[in-house]
């Protein structure tokens, strides 16, 4: 197999170190991700809007400004205005958005919001240090502030054990696809696990008979996880 960089920003798409190509503009760009087999591509904008787009017309319009023509799969309207990160799945027709506060599960073929939910509990935060506007979500002014929330950084989906997992700084979680808690790992002030930075996964039958999460820290080291 093999890995393609994908950066995106208003107006943009770039596919490793091919040269920049033009896309429909996309109004203040706060997250994207693309799937795993590579065929969907999602964007969040700060206004809420999630585009979904599908990536199997890949030939480039040379008669339109080297412009690529992504098909509009979805538009899905997002309860928040402060996506942070996103993953989105073909295999169940599924995308996972998440905010400072929330963690959001859609439908993005229809476009309808399956479940919402709380992000964790409160780590050693100060109730009083955030912020909230009309929509009770915290207000995105680019600064770093404190959250009760558990800051995720990170969400994928796991196609073969059918499973959505998060990380945050201290922490792995695991969700089944109605977003029900399964497990979460073990964190302690005493722990000497760095803290995490990102995650990906391996279903490599080389390594383990079950997928291995690999997670990325702050001290530069990389983790094997495996839940059982």
């Amino acid at each position: 197999g093999s890995f393609t960089l994908a950066r995106v920003w208003d107006g943009y798409i770039e596919f490793g170190s091919a040269s920049p190509i033009r896309i429909d503009s996309i109004d203040s760009c706060s997250s994207t991700c693309v799937s795993s087999d590579r065929l969907i591509l999602a964007t969040a904008s700060r206004n809420g809007i999630i585009a979904v787009l599908s990536c199997t017309n890949s030939k480039v319009d040379s008669n339109n400004n080297n412009k690529l023509p992504l098909q509009n799969v979805n538009t899905l309207i997002c309860p928040s205005f402060n996506i942070k990160t996103m993953a989105v799945t073909t295999q169940h027709a599924m995308l996972c958005a998440v905010s400072h506060k929330h963690i959001f599960l859609f439908d993005y073929t229809t476009g309808f919001l399956i479940k919402q939910i709380v992000i964790g509990s409160n780590i050693d935060k100060k109730e009083d240090s955030v912020k909230f506007n009309n929509n009770n979500e915290e207000e995105d002014t680019g600064e770093l502030f404190e959250s009760p929330y558990e800051n995720i950084i990170s969400v994928i989906f796991d196609d073969i054990s059918n499973f959505i997992v998060t990380i945050s700084p201290y922490y792995i979680t695991l969700y089944g696809l109605d977003l029900r808690f399964i497990a979460r790992s073990d964190y302690s002030k005493d722990s000497s696990i760095p803290q995490f930075t990102c995650i990906s996964i391996s279903d490599f039958p080389f390594w383990s008979k079950m997928p291995l999460y690999i997670t990325g820290h702050k001290d530069g080291s990389v983790y094997a996880w495996m839940f059982d």
